[in-house]
């Protein structure tokens, strides 16, 4: 089911080796907990679009999902971006539980909020 996109963005973000050396295990759904320093990556689903045929079924879906990497440093953001960036644009995935058939980079943002700099990267992910 295409809802769970997140388990599948999840598993690809850890299957990048480069991207844990610059961050180990610190890839979080949504939120990270208060107490997490930097660096890390949380990605979060920020739409979600069922594309329907005439006959009103939904034979895939349109999700935008947003990763964004929190940094210390300004230039240990864009390493960390750029090997996110490897790990999801232009990939697929298959498993019993979702099925991606595009993930694309759409758009990226940077911004310095509360003594961090953040790296905000928009992904557009068709699913069936």
């Amino acid at each position: 089911m295409s809802i769970k996109v997140g388990v599948a963005i999840n598993k690809l973000l850890l299957k990048r080796e480069q991207l844990k050396e610059l961050v180990g295990d610190k890839i979080y759904p949504i939120s990270s907990t208060h107490s997490v320093k930097a660096p890390f990556v949380v990605y979060r689903r920020s739409g979600f679009t069922p594309l329907r045929t005439k006959d009103r079924w939904s034979v895939e879906n349109e999700i935008d999902l947003d990763v964004v990497v929190v940094s210390d440093g300004y230039d240990e953001g864009l390493s960390i971006a750029e090997q996110v960036i490897q790990a999801l644009d232009n990939k697929k995935y298959n498993d019993d539980e979702c099925t991606i058939e595009s993930l694309q980079l759409v758009q990226a943002q940077e911004d310095f909020i509360e003594d961090v700099y953040l790296q905000v990267l928009s992904f557009k992910i068709k699913t069936v």
